[in-house]
């Protein structure tokens, strides 16, 4: 109950709406991503490093990619590139 407050008021101080596009860098376990796009009908594109998490994120709605009209709930597997810098 408390996370589901905590997403609503974050997606109300973002004034969300269908024609909103909204993208979650370090999204986890795609749980605001689902939220906002369920509830505000925007298109949400998540990125995560984890296989885990992308894997879980699929799995927690049944339809990943979500596909509602012109929604689209994504989870991208972003690649990961290291940088070393000389002082």
């Amino acid at each position: 109950m408390a996370q589901k407050k905590k997403l609503e008021l974050i997606c109300r101080k973002l004034m969300l709406s269908p024609k909103d596009k909204v993208l979650d860098i370090g999204c986890d376990w795609g749980g605001f991503a689902q939220f906002a796009a369920e509830r505000y009908q925007c298109h949400v594109t998540g990125i995560t490093i984890s296989d885990n998490q992308m894997e879980y994120a699929k799995k927690s709605a049944p339809d990943f990619p979500l596909q509602l009209s012109s929604l689209t709930i994504e989870i991208i597997k972003a690649r990961t590139t290291r940088y070393s810098c000389a002082a």
